[in-house]
């Protein structure tokens, strides 16, 4: 009887280290996963109804963004990684020129980095700049094809807001 508890115990030690490790993996697992980048998806102006994208379609580094027809082509997606918006078609994010904390300053696609100014939280439908605490927006609040975003005051305006597609 005795040489059966030991068995048990020795046994329940082992299923114990094979859970804490099982967990271990899981959350290792879980918090690799969380940085992957969003599934793509389209940011549609609510003002205008166009979608943001590199200007014409554009792959290279400092295309300005602009606001086009939401057309299914690549260059109008986007995906969240680490805060930061990146185009699918060109793998650049989103920033200000030169990294800018100006108003009005175009928004341009650059290498992603850890720069502040990459990175874009989303708010009740607002997507701010860390860096500069603006909102991006068509300028002037322009409805137009391929009018240049750039980055303004985050107020009331339906410019200012954006549906995620």
């Amino acid at each position: 009887m005795h040489r059966s508890i030991h068995s048990l115990k020795h046994h329940g030690s082992a299923f114990a280290a094979l859970a804490v490790l099982t967990i271990a993996s899981l959350l290792a697992f879980a918090a690799a996963a969380s940085a992957l980048p969003s599934p793509p998806f389209t940011i549609q102006n609510q003002n205008s109804g166009k979608c943001l994208t590199p200007a014409g379609g554009s792959v290279g580094e400092n295309a300005q963004i602009v606001q086009y027809t939401c057309d299914g082509h690549p260059a109008r997606s986007w995906t969240l990684d680490n805060g930061r918006l990146r185009n699918v078609y060109s793998g650049k994010c989103l920033t200000p020129a030169g990294g800018s904390v100006g108003l009005n300053a175009i928004i341009v696609q650059y290498t992603c980095d850890s720069h502040p100014s990459r990175s874009w939280p989303f708010s009740n439908g607002q997507i701010s700049n860390v860096y500069s605490g603006l909102c991006l927006s068509p300028a002037g609040g322009s409805v137009g094809q391929n009018a240049a975003i750039v980055q303004y005051t985050c107020d009331g305006n339906l410019s200012r807001y954006w549906w995620f597609g």
